[in-house]
């Protein structure tokens, strides 16, 4: 943005020019977009000469220094990512930040089977979602020791010893399950 302001400044044609006298010949060959105004003399009749008004030519000097502060910036914003982003871009940081943040905790929608005795060892399948990730399974304060995530909604596992009726969170990558 201030690349672009910068340019224009410099870009921009200075005051209008006015001649005077021009003669027929020198009016017709004037750049119709540069005229801004023309009065013919004499005013009626055929005009001998022409006082006019024309655009002021914007400078090859300053179109050329506007072109080089809009490369110079432009490096100058290259250079500074490079230095806090490597070789990588923004855009590639985000997206590696994004694979390490856990996702949303895993949703269970059934138990199977939803009991078992008080010794543990009883093989047990979870279905859901957002199994992709887990690392545990928790019955209550109570770890399985073995785990496989067959699919993003379905999870293999063994309960461990215990009793009563357990929640059973199942931990996203990165998080501990309760009790470790």
């Amino acid at each position: 943005m201030a690349t672009t302001f910068i340019f224009s400044v410099l870009a921009q044609p200075g005051d209008p020019i006015s001649l005077e006298g021009l003669t027929p010949a020198q009016f017709a060959a004037l750049n119709p977009a540069d005229l801004i105004g023309s009065t013919p003399n004499p005013p009626t009749g055929t005009p001998t000469s022409y006082d006019v008004l024309v655009r002021a030519q914007t400078p090859a000097a300053a179109t050329d220094i506007g072109k080089n502060l809009v490369v110079l910036l432009g490096t100058l914003i290259t250079a500074v990512s490079s230095f806090y982003f490597g070789s990588r871009s923004a855009t590639a940081a985000a997206a590696e930040m994004a694979k390490q943040i856990p996702s949303a905790r895993p949703q269970i929608s059934q138990v199977d089977p939803a009991r078992g005795p008080e010794s543990g060892g009883t093989p047990v399948t979870l279905t859901g979602a957002g199994f992709t990730g887990a690392v545990a399974v928790a019955f209550g304060s109570r770890t399985a020791d073995t785990i496989t995530v067959e699919s993003d909604t379905e999870i293999s596992t063994v309960s461990p010893a215990g009793t009563g009726t357990v929640e059973l969170p199942i931990p996203a990558q990165g998080e501990n399950p309760p009790g470790v």
